[in-house]
């Protein structure tokens, strides 16, 4: 029985993409899923346990970004309690996955794109080498993690003029992440943009509208049933419109200083190569231009349209606010494909050669060698992972420290968790109040939604007669002071590893 030459096609590509899929899980779960639970992702972790008993994000813990994040943390607590399994690392798994996935998505763009599985491939083994991503791919929940994959697919279904599905995964990253608006607003002017006729454009500009809209309206109705739909609306819009301190005041020759050392920090055995992707993004604009040479040709025809459009706009965003390593996740498919059609340039000039028998050995070897070097580094940063994981003591050593003040203080203990979110997450507890994290402007929040401000806050802490407060770093803010110097003033400090337990000096037992 003859295969036919579409459904051999189909079998190498799924073969691939199964090879791919099998590689990032190698790589991105070796470390295993017992690396230390850092602050922001303790949040969402919260976050989603207190979804997944009914109280929706915003309620159980006031947050800046979407929901969309806490509520697959939710998705895979709820997994966890009927598995009966640690919700940690079920959760963990869960965004494993969708690392894994990531990459795998990246190689469709690429092979979308370039009509080259080489490149494609080359683009999948380079975001594979992105240290600061692959820390969180197993040791999450890394809320901006989804992005890569959302943005992957918006990029991938707007080039093939796919509108719904476009409109969808464009709406999942605005629902992750709020400056990921760029993507539904370039999905609606693409559609109506790249058809000629205006049925067509109608037609297509129906099809994006209803794949933004369609997660948009399961959210509000989620937050509406739940009876939460302003504090969904308050934490999702208002607040980031009333407090735009982040990026007031700081100017584009900072924030550009800034990412360089973040990549400097986060990525230093692949800094070359991101600015080399960069450059090589760059070199498409003037590149394409020249296939069309026409502006509305590109917009219309070009397959790279919807990455070209939305690439600067990033770039803007970034030069406006930038505060860490995560915030660059948004540039992997960009920059990992940008420094795989590098090598494929380099590749095809070598290809040129006039010597056959120089090309079928040379060249062949040079890509394996090529993919083998983007392995190796993806390798030498699972073994950093590990040895950072086994230097910090991981999530063992957290469960210790919380375990200690569980059994000080017993189950029925009352304590309130500010800047400590991993302490609520380890022992299951629920914040009195939904503000586990004050920094970023929500002390001002606190102020202007607490009946008698934030000294009523305070007052509201003080009624409900905590036994401990635990506190992580507290710094920022206006009213930070305030806090600060009432905790001073009425309660003594223990520290117990990266935590200070704060004891009303009435209590002057200690850990033993």
């Amino acid at each position: 029985m003859q295969i036919s030459d579409k459904n051999r096609y189909f079998i190498q590509e799924a073969s691939i993409a199964v090879l791919i899929f099998v590689i990032s899980a190698l790589i991105y779960g070796a470390p295993g899923c017992n690396g230390m639970l850092i602050r922001d992702d303790a949040i969402y972790l919260y976050s989603g346990q207190q979804a997944a008993k009914g109280v929706p994000p915003y309620v159980s813990s006031f947050e800046i970004k979407g929901p969309l994040s806490p509520l697959i943390v939710g998705f895979g607590v709820m997994i966890s309690n009927i598995l009966d399994c640690d919700d940690l690392h079920v959760v963990r798994l869960g965004f494993l996955l969708i690392s894994c996935l990531a990459v795998l998505s990246i190689y469709l763009l690429g092979n979308s794109l370039f009509r080259s599985r080489r490149v494609a491939i080359l683009g999948a083994l380079t975001s594979l080498t992105f240290y600061y991503f692959a820390i969180h791919a197993a040791a999450g929940p890394r809320p901006k993690t989804p992005l890569v994959l959302f943005i992957s697919l918006t990029l991938l279904f707007s080039g093939k003029k796919q509108w719904f599905w476009a409109g969808l995964f464009s709406s999942l990253a605005v629902l992750t992440w709020q400056p990921m608006g760029i993507f539904p607003l370039m999905t609606i002017f693409l559609s109506v943009a790249a058809e000629s006729e205006r049925q067509r454009k109608v037609s297509a500009l129906c099809r994006v509208l209803a794949g933004i809209g369609l997660p948009l309206l399961l959210i509000i109705a989620y937050f509406a049933h739940h009876g939460a739909l302003y504090d969904f609306l308050d934490g999702f819009i208002f607040f980031n419109l009333r407090n735009p301190d982040r990026i007031q005041g700081i100017s584009f020759i900072k924030n550009f200083l800034r990412v360089l050392r973040i990549v400097w920090v986060s990525e230093r055995a692949m800094y070359l190569s991101t600015l080399i992707g960069f450059i090589t993004v760059l070199y498409w604009y003037p590149s394409r231009y020249i296939s069309y040479r026409s502006v509305k040709d590109m917009i219309s025809k070009d397959r790279f349209a919807p990455l070209l459009l939305s690439f600067p706009l990033l770039c803007i965003w970034t030069l406006v606010d930038v505060q860490g390593p995560p915030d660059l996740f948004v540039f992997h498919p960009y920059i990992s494909l940008g420094f795989a059609s590098f090598l494929d340039l380099a590749l095809k000039h070598a290809e040129e050669a006039k010597d056959l028998r120089f090309r079928r050995k040379t060249i062949p070897f040079l890509s394996i060698a090529m993919c083998i070097t983007l392995l190796m580094v993806s390798c030498t940063q699972v073994r950093q992972i590990r040895e950072k994981n086994k230097r910090e003591g991981g999530i063992a050593r957290q469960r210790k420290v919380a375990n200690k003040i569980a059994a000080r203080f017993g189950k029925d203990a009352k304590i309130i968790c500010i800047e400590a979110p991993q302490i609520l997450t380890l022992l299951h507890l629920k914040n009195p109040n939904p503000y586990i994290f004050i920094n970023a402007g929500i002390d001002r929040r606190i102020h202007y939604a607490t009946p008698g401000g934030f000294e009523g806050w305070i007052r509201e802490m003080e009624a409900y007669d905590p036994d401990v407060i635990i506190t992580g770093r507290l710094y920022g803010g206006v009213y930070m002071p305030k806090l600060t110097n009432w905790l001073k003033t009425n309660y003594h400090e223990e520290k117990l590893g990266c935590w200070t337990l704060r004891i009303k000096i009435r209590r002057k037992d200690s850990i033993g």
